[in-house]
């Protein structure tokens, strides 16, 4: 059977969660989220991503899923927290006004949230308990996280203000503890890095 699904911000397969394999879809139109079970072959309703929220990413750590929720045009940015086997929303934390986060990583409790909207400055935001405890900065527009070996590996588009593109992007990493970084160029607007 054939189906055809809207704008899709991401997927990210859960295996074996309570038995039955789910794969997250977030969609940015309708602002939701829905679950694809290939053993059944349903797509069901997911989880909230929050009031009036574009999902961008999901963060899953054992049964707790983080989703990074960008404001769009003019709303407000948060980041959810939900419980995945019930698909219940259990908080949500909301950002300044003009953050736009992409995705983020988790080491040692700390959530780290990348903000689109910072050229210049602290575009790395550090997330503990649901209080932003530090910020860090990696390059212009950054879009991509993932950690490994204790280090943040962070893509920098190389976006401009004006939303030119610089002749090369970055792919930093970062030692979260002390802050030490060193970068690899690559072609203009790198936008992902895998775990």
């Amino acid at each position: 059977m054939a189906r055809i699904l809207y704008p899709l911000v991401l997927l990210t397969l859960i295996s074996n969660l309570r038995g039955i394999t789910r794969i997250y879809i977030l969609e940015s139109i309708p602002q939701t989220s829905s679950y694809y079970i290939p053993e059944a072959d349903s797509i069901l309703q997911g989880f909230p991503t929050g009031e009036g929220q574009i999902p961008n990413f999901l963060l899953i750590n054992g049964d707790t899923g983080y989703v990074v929720n960008s404001g769009g045009f003019g709303g407000l940015s948060s980041l959810s927290k939900v419980y995945l086997p019930t698909n219940t929303l259990m908080d949500e934390f909301t950002l300044d006004y003009g953050k736009n986060p992409m995705e983020a990583t988790m080491v040692n409790g700390k959530l780290y949230v990348t903000d689109f909207s910072s050229v210049s400055g602290p575009n790395i935001l550090v997330i503990q308990n649901w209080m932003l405890v530090d910020s860090l900065h990696a390059g212009k527009r950054p879009s991509g996280i993932a950690s490994k070996m204790g280090y943040l590996f962070v893509t920098a588009t190389g976006i401009n203000e004006d939303y030119s593109y610089d002749s090369l992007s970055y792919v930093y990493r970062l030692d979260p503890e002390t802050g030490t970084m060193d970068s690899i160029p690559l072609r203009p607007n790198a936008v992902k890095v895998l775990d």
